[in-house]
């Protein structure tokens, strides 16, 4: 299928899916006139890499994860490949310590701001 067509069946722009590929996320093979030709079952590996992409995850990070031969793309560990499921823990385990940071950070302006809201109605 062409790339406009994958485009409309995963509502993914045709620009996010150049990136991908540039990315090495996902591959086309070439027509004899240039244009990207994909694979049908590429449709579920876009929609895999939207969902991470969802979970904040970048596209290194989604790369490692989609490379591993001992996944299927949704990022479920084939038992016979330990090293990819060690993998996958340590990016969701890195990404879950960001997010603790960032929900910190993101608590302690909140608690900032409502003082300045507080200070500003008390002056009322």
């Amino acid at each position: 299928m062409q790339i406009s067509e994958l485009a409309r069946l995963t509502g993914t722009s045709v620009r996010s899916l150049r990136y991908y590929e540039a990315r090495g996320l996902i591959k086309a093979r070439r027509l004899e006139n240039g244009y990207r030709d994909y694979d049908g079952s590429i449709v579920e590996q876009i929609r895999a890499i939207r969902m991470y992409l969802e979970m904040g995850l970048n596209t290194d990070e989604i790369g490692r994860i989609v490379s591993c031969k001992g996944l299927n793309i949704w990022g479920e560990v084939d038992p016979t490949f330990p090293e990819c499921g060690d993998n996958v823990l340590a990016i969701y385990t890195h990404k879950l310590h960001s997010i603790d940071v960032e929900m910190r950070t993101l608590s302690d302006i909140k608690s900032r701001l409502l003082q300045k809201v507080h200070f500003i109605k008390d002056q009322r």
